[in-house]
């Protein structure tokens, strides 16, 4: 146990101590003074990143409907190569994924904003 001084009134105190005895100043930061915004903050960006990402599966969706729906009726047909595989996967379970993500992404950012209001 080592003693140091307060920043405030300069009086020796323990290093252990969680605040001043005689000014009442505190000596090592809680989570309540350290960022008070930090919270919100961490809420907007990944609801931003959410709302983003569920921007970017709308566009990969709806971009590749009209591909989507020749491969499909090719795999029906006679089956699908190699590559046009891969291409049919990519444009079923990829904006799907990104989709799931981006609306995780934002229940993320809704709990944090509102535990961030609580404190």
């Amino acid at each position: 146990m080592a003693l140091i001084k307060c920043s405030e009134c300069g009086t020796d105190i323990s290093d252990k101590a969680v605040s001043c005895p005689k000014c009442g100043c505190p000596l090592h930061k809680t989570e309540e003074n350290q960022e008070p915004g930090k919270g919100k903050k961490r809420g907007k960006t990944f609801l931003i990143s959410g709302g983003i990402l569920f921007f970017v599966s709308m566009v990969i969706g709806l971009a590749g409907v009209s591909t989507q729906v020749g491969l499909n009726a090719k795999r029906l047909s006679r089956g699908l190569s190699g590559a046009e595989t891969l291409e049919w996967m990519f444009l079923r379970y990829v904006p799907e994924f990104f989709l799931w993500v981006s609306i995780i992404l934002v229940i993320i950012g809704i709990v944090l904003l509102v535990t961030a209001r609580k404190k």
